[in-house]
C-alpha cells in the first residue's frame, strides 16, 4: 500500500511538472495553426515535434518512476532486515528474561538457600563482632603501653639529668681538690 501511494505521488508530481511545459507547447502549436471551417489545421512538423516532446517527457517520467521504485525497494529491504534484527533482539531479550525469572523462582522457593544465607550472615556478623572486640582490646593495650613507655622515658630523662648534675658536682669538687693540691704544691716549693 505504501509502495502504491509513493509511486502515485511521484507520478502525479512529475506529470504536473512536465504537463505545464507540454501544455504551453500545445497551446503555442494551436495558436500558430490555421483555421478552416471551424477546424484547426496543424502542420505535421509541429505535431511530430509535439509528439517527440511527449515521448521524451514520458520516458523521463518512466526513468524517474523506475529510480524512485528502486529507492523504495531498497528502503523496503532495509526495513525488512531491520525488522528481522529487532525480532532477533527481542527473542534474545525474552530468552534472557525467562532464564533470569527461572533462576529467581528457583532461588526464592528454595528454603535451604534462604537458611544458608542467614547462617552465613550470622557467622559473618559474629566474626565482625569478635574482630571489633579484639581491636578495642589491642587498641587499649597499645595506648597503655604507649603511656607506660612515655612515663619510663620521662623518668629516664629525669634520672639522666640528675646524674649529670651529680657528675658535674663531683667534677667541680675534684677540680677544687686538684686546685688545692696544686696550690699546696706550689706553696711548698
Amino acid at each position: 500500500m505504501k509502495k502504491f501511494i509513493t509511486i502515485s505521488i511521484l507520478v502525479l508530481l512529475t506529470h504536473l511538472c512536465f504537463s505545464q511545459t507540454l501544455e504551453k507547447k500545445w497551446n503555442n502549436m494551436v495558436e500558430k495553426s490555421n483555421s478552416y471551417n471551424s477546424h484547426k489545421i496543424i502542420r505535421s512538423e509541429e505535431l511530430n515535434g509535439m509528439w517527440s516532446s511527449v515521448q521524451d517527457s514520458l520516458m523521463m517520467m518512466r526513468v524517474r518512476v523506475k529510480n524512485e521504485q528502486n529507492k523504495v525497494n531498497t528502503q523496503n529491504s532495509e526495513i525488512a532486515s531491520l525488522n528481522a534484527k529487532i525480532r532477533a533482539s527481542n527473542e534474545k531479550f525474552n530468552a534472557v528474561s525467562l532464564e533470569r525469572d527461572k533462576a529467581d523462582n528457583r532461588a526464592s522457593s528454595n528454603v535451604t538457600y534462604i537458611l544458608t544465607l542467614w547462617i552465613f550472615l550470622a557467622i559473618v556478623s559474629g566474626i565482625c563482632a569478635v574482630l571489633y572486640f579484639l581491636f578495642n582490646k589491642s587498641n587499649s593495650l597499645t595506648k597503655q603501653k604507649t603511656n607506660d613507655y612515655e612515663q619510663l622515658l620521662k623518668s629516664f630523662e629525669d634520672y639522666k639529668t640528675s646524674k649529670l648534675e651529680v657528675e658535674r658536682k663531683l667534677k667541680r669538687e675534684i677540680q677544687t681538690y686538684m686546685n688545692t693540691v696544686e696550690e699546696m704544691k706550689t706553696k711548698r716549693v
